[in-house]
């Protein structure tokens, strides 16, 4: 789960949002922006369910260090006072709100500050909370589970304001489609390394998904293929790409 029973965020979840605010730093310094219970319910035998009790056991352990996800950062009290926008594609899952939690407080160590602006699953939404992010002169923007094709201009103009953005939860389109990078991206857009345990985290805010039954589609749309607006702008994105 997310968050622990009495409503903090998770160790997973602080983990993974103590990795974005390194990341970010690195971007900001870049653009030179100046216990639970256990169940007494016994499962079924088999080879299998001993090995699979002790790596439960083992990952249920509390976690006592934190590999750093990257070289030390230098000059970070240079990062005092600048302002980090946290756009997830909606503030109603638990998942988001632990990760904003869990940055607040990580960036909060260096002295800067977390401002959050639900995309709502929506372009519009999304597009309105990046354009307040540069109008704000934000130091760094961290998009969560939002192509960057669903509001490509505001993105555009995030970029022409030198503000790193840093995409997570999401692939990498695709060349020719908007947000497709070399690798994992540069100082000004880049993506994090996705894994499958965090996408399916994040799954209830992309509920119900549409998927091609035949597995295809672009890797950097086809996590993101819900019913609405968001969805909708996704595809036409791909749809104009096709055409070309």
């Amino acid at each position: 789960m997310s968050t622990t029973r009495d409503g903090r965020p998770g160790r997973r979840a602080l983990r993974l949002a103590a990795a974005l605010a390194v990341t970010v730093a690195v971007a900001l310094l870049a653009a030179g922006c100046g216990s639970s219970k256990k169940s007494s319910t016994s499962g079924g035998g088999g080879p299998g369910v001993a090995a699979a009790k002790e790596k439960v056991a083992a990952l249920a352990k509390p976690t006592t260090s934190f590999p750093p996800p990257g070289p030390q950062l230098k000059n970070v009290k240079s990062l005092s006072g600048k302002t980090v926008w946290y756009i997830p594609i909606t503030d109603k899952v638990e998942f988001f709100q632990a990760v904003t939690s869990g940055l607040r407080t990580a960036l909060g160590k260096a002295g800067v500050q977390l401002k959050t602006c639900s995309g709502e699953a929506n372009p519009s939404a999304t597009a309105a909370c990046v354009n307040q992010a540069v109008n704000a002169r934000a130091g760094a923007v961290i998009v969560d589970a939002i192509p960057i094709a669903v509001a490509a201009q505001a993105f555009e103009a995030a970029k022409a304001s030198n503000i790193p953005v840093l995409v997570t939860d999401q692939d990498a389109p695709p060349p020719g489609v908007p947000g497709a990078v070399k690798g994992i991206g540069d100082s000004k857009l880049a993506y994090t390394v996705n894994a499958p345990a965090r996408r399916r985290a994040r799954g209830a805010a992309l509920r119900p998904v549409r998927r091609n039954p035949r597995g295809g589609g672009d890797p950097g749309t086809r996590d993101a293929r819900a019913r609405g607006p968001l969805g909708r702008a996704v595809r036409r994105a791909g749809a104009r790409r096709a055409g070309r």
